[in-house]
């Protein structure tokens, strides 16, 4: 016998606070915003991978901003961009900047090459998108935040546009995609005043060979992409604007949310410095 005030069964439930809106073009945003404090603008979290991590962001930022005195991470309004339906062909074409040169002899995807024309999208439509819905907000304190092709797509993205993204996290990032070419941009990069977060995991870089997927770690090197990547920065803006973090124990797939907390708080500073 059902007790009484149980219900009948399951029920959808959605993230409160947040809204969704397809784009043209095949893309889908998310939008989470927490009061802002005082009525000032909140700083844009973009980020990537929106249908898989948004949930998760937005979560974080919506509890840990809630006491900034304490937990210094501040009110951010998340937007999550994504594919919509996701697509893996398109992901690898929208988030790469050339082609692939995997040292691990990954087929070169059909489709590569379009991280500049979706930056022209988050600074055209999805930008107007999230004004129509959210006016309050500060577009001179925009943040952008990767995972794996994301990492590697938001440390272009803070090269080639070094007045528009004033903080960048690059999680676990492919920068084994085209390391070199990482590297001549990040040394070209102008000094626009932004600051930049990068994080690894300690396990996606194995200390001896076992599997298969140790040989392709090994060779993608993601650690040690990631340490010279933080070298190069930090030649440029010097040290208190780049943060490196290895994360103890943490593989490819559990580092983003692993080092979340320490990115907001990060951009926080970044920000409000």
């Amino acid at each position: 016998m059902m007790e009484q005030g149980q219900g009948s069964g399951w029920e959808d439930v959605a993230l409160p606070g947040a809204a969704t809106r397809a784009m043209e073009g095949g893309y889908r945003l998310w939008l989470h915003a927490p009061p802002a404090p005082s009525g000032r603008p909140l700083p844009v979290l973009w980020m990537l991978d929106g249908a898989s991590l948004f949930a998760s962001v937005a979560r974080a930022v919506s509890i840990i901003s809630r006491r900034p005195d304490a937990t210094g991470v501040i009110p951010m309004a998340v937007v999550g961009i994504d594919h919509d339906p996701p697509d893996s062909a398109r992901r690898d074409a929208d988030y790469s900047f050339g082609a692939c040169h995997d040292p691990a002899g990954l087929t070169h995807p059909a489709r590569f090459g379009g991280g500049q024309a979706l930056l022209e999208r988050i600074k055209g439509p999805f930008r107007s998108a999230v004004e129509s819905r959210l006016p309050a907000v500060d577009l001179s304190r925009q943040v952008l935040l990767g995972h794996s092709l994301g990492g590697y797509f938001a440390l272009n993205a803070l090269a080639l546009q070094p007045g528009c993204i004033r903080v960048a996290g690059a999680i676990s990032p492919s920068i084994w995609w085209d390391a070199p070419a990482v590297q001549s941009a990040l040394s070209a990069m102008p000094d626009a005043g932004q600051s930049l977060f990068l994080a690894a995991g300690e396990r996606e870089e194995p200390s001896a060979i076992l599997t298969p997927a140790h040989e392709r770690r090994a060779a993608r090197g993601i650690v040690r992409e990631a340490r010279t990547a933080a070298g190069i920065v930090e030649e440029r803006l010097g040290k208190g604007r780049v943060k490196l973090t290895i994360a103890e124990d943490e593989d490819h797939a559990s580092t983003f949310l692993a080092v979340l907390p320490a990115f907001l708080r990060f951009a926080s500073r970044a920000l409000t410095r």
